[in-house]
């Protein structure tokens, strides 16, 4: 018996947390943003994964997280360099 899945992009993105100093300046971190949102969705999504990261991390010192499966979602997780990330969020 086989099943079949649709698999559809939600968003990708990539960003880096440090060109954000100061409280106010979260949109200075996006790099790129497909498909085009609101800035306050691009923000908000990106702060998740940013806190995803940031957990992980406690559990698991210098390797950085890869993917989370969500109920709704997949998220993949890629760091080219320090302090840059690629995130795919597919459904």
């Amino acid at each position: 018996m086989t099943s079949k899945f649709e698999i559809s992009l939600e968003h990708f993105y990539i960003f880096n947390g440090t060109y954000a100093k100061k409280e106010g300046e979260a949109k200075k971190k996006i790099l790129y943003y497909y498909p085009e949102k609101d800035l306050d969705v691009q923000i908000k999504n990106i702060g998740l994964s940013e806190a995803i990261i940031k957990f992980t991390e406690s559990f698991n010192p210098g390797q950085p997280c890869d993917y989370c499966h969500t109920h709704k979602t997949r998220q993949i997780y890629y760091q080219p360099e320090p302090n840059f990330w690629m995130v795919m969020v597919c459904l």
